[in-house]
């Protein structure tokens, strides 16, 4: 319980963890960005960057939800498959409504979303008329993202490793089917970290300083 109550003060206060050596911006509204891209695409890596340049910013991690729920337990375990799979999903929606229905905020989810836009809970959250919703692909080649997860090193990506290329060429066709009938930004996690930033905010709606 304690990991988790941490996890949450966490999520609420990320955007003072770090320091940004221009005036951050502010988001005079109320924007959800739900995050799409393989794991080790470079997703969180790009969003902690964007927490620096945002005042009002929010930052939702499955991951930590999903450890913290997990205690002891192991990743794909039966525990896992029933008590974690979804139900951090459920979670990071639920705190993702509180800070949306209380003042402008821009929150970002970053978790694997893919596969499950279609999903009656995140379907509700995607409808919900109260807030704006940005939803933004994440991608680079196989060979880089084959090495991130290398050098990140989690026992939770040993089985996408084994198959890699055939893992990621049937996920980026799952991914990009899934998007056709979307409106999304795409970001190659390749290109310069400045430049994809500032499409990120230019796509919210606001120009850093």
């Amino acid at each position: 319980m304690t990991k988790l109550i941490f996890t949450f003060i966490l999520f609420f206060s990320s955007a003072s963890l770090v320091a940004w050596p221009n005036e951050p911006v502010y988001i005079p509204k109320k924007v959800a960005i739900i995050s799409i891209g393989m794991p080790g695409v470079g997703k969180t890596t790009i969003f902690k960057e964007l927490s620096k340049r945002v005042s009002n910013y929010v930052y939702l991690n499955k991951d930590l939800v999903n450890d913290a729920l997990l205690g002891d337990q192991k990743y794909f375990s039966d525990y896992y498959n029933t008590y974690v799979r979804f139900q951090g999903y459920d979670v990071i929606l639920n705190l993702a409504y509180a800070n949306l229905e209380t003042s402008s905020k821009l929150v970002v989810l970053d978790a694997q979303f893919a596969g499950k836009l279609n999903n009656e809970g995140i379907k509700k959250f995607l409808d919900d008329p109260s807030f704006e919703k940005r939803i933004i692909y994440f991608h680079c080649s196989s060979q880089e993202n084959k090495e991130r997860l290398l050098a990140r090193g989690e026992s939770r990506n040993l089985d996408q490793l084994k198959n890699f290329e055939q893992h990621f060429s049937q996920t980026t066709k799952l991914y990009e089917e899934e998007l056709k009938e979307l409106n999304y930004l795409s970001i190659n996690t390749e290109d310069d970290l400045e430049k994809n930033l500032e499409l990120i905010l230019d796509y919210i709606g606001c120009k850093s300083n």
